[in-house]
């Protein structure tokens, strides 16, 4: 639920890792990168690369 909520936020804002990170409660940003890439075998900023619906 919260890993969900992080991915919508990364391609549809251009906020910053760090505060989706927090927006959706993780208590570290190492801490999210690590649940993160264990789920989706990716890190959260390549994953906003490729999947970024947002003109940066």
């Amino acid at each position: 639920e919260k890993l969900e909520k992080a991915r919508s936020l990364l391609i549809s804002t251009t906020l910053s890792i760090n505060e989706i990170s927090q927006m959706c409660g993780y208590p570290s940003l190492q801490y999210f990168y690590s649940v993160f890439k264990k789920a989706y075998d990716t890190t959260p900023k390549e994953y906003r690369d490729v999947n970024s619906e947002v003109m940066l």
